[in-house]
């Protein structure tokens, strides 16, 4: 993630309410991805191992985040869940 985008994201999570805060998130691991993607593609282990490290940080964060009370937080825990076993190292 460029210093431009990091400090953008920064400014957008300072103002923004708990529904953007989980989009900024998602946003996050696309960019993480993306990251890692161009570090496999380099070859550069250690970068891809902190990008993926990264994203894995972000699903954690949206599985804290989910509302328990709605039947639909156990979906998207599932899913969460599902996507951090896929990035396991």
């Amino acid at each position: 993630m460029t210093k431009e985008k990091k400090q953008e994201l920064t400014l957008r999570i300072t103002q923004a309410n708990k529904t953007e805060l989980v989009e900024i998130l998602y946003e996050m691991v696309l960019c993480y991805l993306d990251d890692a993607a161009q570090a496999h593609a380099k070859e550069d282990r250690p970068a891809f191992r902190e990008a993926i490290r990264k994203t894995r940080g972000c699903f954690t964060e949206l599985l804290s985040s989910l509302n328990y009370e709605y039947e639909l937080a156990n979906c998207f825990s599932q899913l969460y869940l599902f996507c951090v076993k896929e990035l396991a190292l």
